[in-house]
């Protein structure tokens, strides 16, 4: 079987690369995956896809507005491919291309994956939906969610699939050298140190984590922020918190391959995100046994463990200090301990990726 994925790219940090690759990394050998990408980036599935012989194909021009030698470059990949499954990871213009192009061409399954609910928060996302979002669906003929909030949100009345954004389990498993080693490393050996993994955008409401930090800080002088990843909000808001934080009060790591590693050298984790598809993040940081706490906006499939909490973006950043360090000398991972079966039962990669492939095989 021959399957074409579409993906925006395979960048470091990107949430919907991490979900596919790690289903791609695990896959039946008896699939021969492709990619088709909207624009290249440097990504570090490379040597993982040459030793799987995959083929990378990159768009002419990186827009998502009409464009012919896009759209001639996309019929022409699906044409010669002689696909029997195109599996759909964006959105918008390019998004129904590839779909139209693969019902033009007899691609029997035209798989469209969602990853985050409808944003529908101007009137330019609100006529983006008209223009793109519904004919998509037409032309797609099965229909895939992170969960059950993004399928509900998009698909509608639509019968839809669960594909859980799963993670290698083993990877994530809370270890007490690495804690000591990155925690040395960073020089932050007897902090409280209170974390995030997430790319530094508007929709992960990074000022208003800044001002729960600082809030933290007012209760515990000896807290400090670990902030993982990047985005292009990331130098506004490592300004904010130079206005807001004290020096040597946090550090913005960037994007790092070793993100797994980096939570077990944390002790709170936080992300009062404004929405987000699933929020793989929390998985992973319960995971590693750490204290979440989310806004009232991630969806409930991140519910796991007794680790998972939501807090009201209604409340001031004064009221989210206050109930998170209500918890701050308990230790969970005791508790995690026997929630670490239903974990991998729900998001194990390796219990999941038969589940994968059987997406295209129905």
């Amino acid at each position: 079987m021959k399957v074409l994925i579409t993906m925006r790219d395979m960048r470091k940090g990107s949430g919907v690369a991490s979900c596919i690759m790690n289903y791609y990394q695990h896959s039946d050998v008896g699939i021969q995956f492709d990619f088709l990408l909207e624009r290249y980036i440097d990504n570090p599935y490379q040597s993982l896809i040459q030793e799987k012989k995959s083929k990378i194909y990159y768009l002419p021009k990186d827009t998502g507005k009409p464009n012919l030698k896009n759209y001639k470059y996309i019929d022409n990949v699906i044409k010669q491919g002689h696909y029997d499954a195109v599996h759909v990871n964006t959105t918008g213009l390019n998004a129904l291309n590839i779909l139209k192009s693969a019902r033009n061409h007899n691609i029997k399954k035209r798989i469209y994956h969602v990853h985050a609910p409808w944003v529908l928060y101007s009137l330019k996302t609100i006529l983006r939906n008209i223009i793109y979002e519904r004919p998509t669906l037409r032309y797609a003929n099965k229909y895939v969610a992170c969960s059950e909030s993004a399928g509900e949100s998009v698909f509608r009345s639509k019968p839809y699939t669960i594909l859980r954004n799963a993670i290698d389990i083993n990877k994530y498993t809370f270890d007490e050298f690495t804690r000591i080693k990155v925690r040395n490393e960073l020089g932050i050996e007897s902090k409280l140190v209170v974390g995030t993994v997430a790319r530094i955008s508007e929709e992960k409401n990074p000022r208003f984590l800044i001002d729960i930090f600082s809030e933290i800080r007012r209760i515990s002088k000896n807290a400090f922020l670990l902030w993982i990843g990047d985005g292009p909000l990331k130098d506004d808001i490592i300004k904010y918190a130079g206005e807001k934080l004290p020096p040597n009060s946090y550090f913005f790591a960037g994007r790092r391959d070793d993100a797994n590693l980096i939570y077990s050298a944390m002790d709170i984790f936080i992300l009062p995100s404004k929405y987000e598809g699933l929020g793989l993040c929390f998985i992973e940081a319960q995971a590693s046994g750490l204290n979440c706490y989310g806004s009232d906006t991630v969806p409930r499939d991140v519910d796991i463990t007794p680790l998972m909490h939501h807090i009201s973006l209604g409340n001031t950043p004064k009221e989210w200090a206050e109930r998170i360090m209500m918890d701050v000398n308990y230790d969970f991972k005791d508790q995690l301990r026997h929630c670490d079966e239903r974990i991998r039962r729900l998001f194990d990669v390796n219990e999941h990726v038969t589940y994968f492939n059987s997406v295209y095989e129905s």
